[in-house]
């Protein structure tokens, strides 16, 4: 009950605060308390609307509330881990993120990708 509700409240405030890391080489994805991913810009291979991507079992969903609106392509898979030590190998990524459109550009001009 009160842990549970606790628990909640921290993790919020840690997908507030624990953002998304563009680094020289990588890229870290978080999500609060739930899910961490460091991903080489080398084995990115693009970035979709979530729309034209079909679901399988080699995507992990790091979207919070909703759905997914993105869709990160990797050459290679990238191992996610997660709370408790869960750890998953994936291929795609679903992200949901704020301010979306310069978190694309940024990504894509970092990749010299068309915009």
């Amino acid at each position: 009950g009160i842990y549970g509700g606790i628990w909640l409240l921290a993790d919020y405030g840690a997908i507030r605060n624990r953002a998304v890391i563009r680094g020289e080489s990588d890229i870290t994805l978080r999500v609060g308390f739930r899910w961490e991913v460091q991903v080489p810009y080398s084995i990115i291979e693009g970035i979709h609307p979530f729309d034209r991507y079909e679901a399988g079992d080699d995507r992990s969903d790091l979207s919070v509330f909703g759905d997914p609106k993105l869709v990160l392509l990797l050459e290679q898979p990238v191992q996610v881990e997660g709370l408790y030590g869960i750890r998953r190998t994936v291929s795609n990524l679903g992200l949901r993120i704020d301010r979306q459109e310069a978190f694309v550009a940024a990504l894509k001009q970092k990749l010299e990708l068309p915009v």
